[in-house]
């Protein structure tokens, strides 16, 4: 018998049947997802077909903002599940309670409007995609907004204008899709607001990836001995916070990240997701894959469906010959944090069947998850 958590007249029973959490869901080697973001063309029609063609699921990021009908019902299919496209861009306004675009956020000169938040003078020269959610608010409004990274404080606002804002489009868009957006990624790419959602979601995908070596694969800790490595870390020294600015492990022919538009280049790029998925394979870890999929969907019989579709399969003949887990970014999130809270796990037989007893350490937000402890 051993005492549960300290409790007065609390004990784990005597096991009958020795029990580990696995490191990837069902026991497989390591983890995989494949996904997109944002619908801006009927793309998703083609590479919803693709994921019944191949039997793979799909991973979309999303949101209420800028998704329609269509990502409602594409949900209810399994094959392509999505989480939140977090809008980075978007605040929720204190003066008028809209949510809206952050007032001067894609021009190139202060106007008025940003003048009557922001310590400025119109007609200045800004950047573009400026200020965003963290220390470019808490600086430009002189800390009413944002978050203070260097002196680890909110704004006076106290983030009303970033948390108001997810909590709306997060219980509007979970409604959407039926099931709780428990990951998200960073519109435009810009990761200002960093760890600042963790209280809302388990990991935080950004547009970062590592183009030639081993990309990041990082899943944790082996469970049983809480030492070694499951994928590659990249020298990070793992907490909390790292999934939620956590890069994909490759990107596979996207504009702009390959030079050209030909067969070579295509072929490249799978050549070196092919190697990815296989490291990741080797090291137990975690891959991901990023693709603009209305980039390779302009339209139906385009080549780039093709070459697409060649990489799936290919992918797919890996997968399936390796014992690889592959489901969507928010559900591998979920088993992630749901087996680093797993403390001990002790099965006894009773007339009935069997009986589980778990200890497990309650540091994640558990009304993020969708998934079952057992299974």
């Amino acid at each position: 018998m051993g005492k549960i958590l300290n409790i007065p007249g609390k004990f784990y029973p005597s096991p009958d049947l020795d029990a580990l959490v696995c490191d990837h869901r069902f026991g497989a080697n390591c983890s995989y997802s494949e996904g997109s973001d944002n619908y801006l063309t009927d793309s998703h029609y083609p590479a919803e077909a693709a994921a019944f063609k191949f039997n793979m699921p799909l991973h979309n990021f999303c949101n209420t903002i800028i998704a329609d009908q269509l990502a409602n019902d594409i949900q209810l299919t399994g094959r392509m599940p999505h989480d939140m496209y977090f809008p980075t861009d978007y605040w929720k306004n204190p003066s008028t309670g809209d949510i809206e675009v952050i007032p001067d956020y894609y021009g190139t000169t202060w106007t008025s409007e940003g003048e009557t938040y922001f310590n400025v003078t119109a007609g200045n020269p800004k950047s573009n995609r400026y200020p965003n959610h963290g220390q470019e608010l808490y600086d430009e409004s002189g800390g009413v907004y944002g978050y203070d990274f260097v002196g680890d404080s909110a704004g006076s606002n106290a983030l009303a204008e970033l948390y108001e804002m997810a909590d709306a489009l997060k219980s509007a868009y979970d409604n959407f899709i039926h099931r709780k957006s428990s990951a998200f990624s960073f519109r435009n790419g810009q990761t200002g607001l960093k760890w600042l959602l963790r209280d809302r979601f388990l990991s935080g995908r950004t547009s970062d990836y590592r183009p030639t070596g081993e990309g990041y694969t990082a899943f944790g800790y082996n469970w049983e001995d809480k030492i070694t490595e499951l994928g590659e870390f990249r020298s990070l020294a793992w907490t909390d916070k790292v999934n939620q600015e956590r890069a994909s492990t490759a990107r596979w022919r996207t504009k702009g990240v390959i030079d050209g538009d030909d067969q070579a280049a295509y072929e490249g790029s799978t050549a070196y997701n092919i190697a990815q998925l296989t490291a990741t394979i080797a090291n137990n870890g975690w891959y991901h894959n990023f693709v603009h999929w209305y980039f390779i969907y302009p339209q139906f019989g385009d080549q780039r469906q093709l070459y697409f579709e060649d990489y799936l399969s290919q992918m797919k003949t890996l997968r399936d010959a390796n014992n690889v887990y592959q489901g969507g970014y928010g559900e591998l999130s979920e088993y992630f944090a749901l087996r680093d809270q797993i403390q001990k796990c002790v099965i006894t037989r009773t007339a009935s069947g069997f009986h589980f007893a778990i200890d497990r350490e309650l540091n994640t937000d558990f009304q993020n998850i969708n998934n079952s402890l057992l299974n």
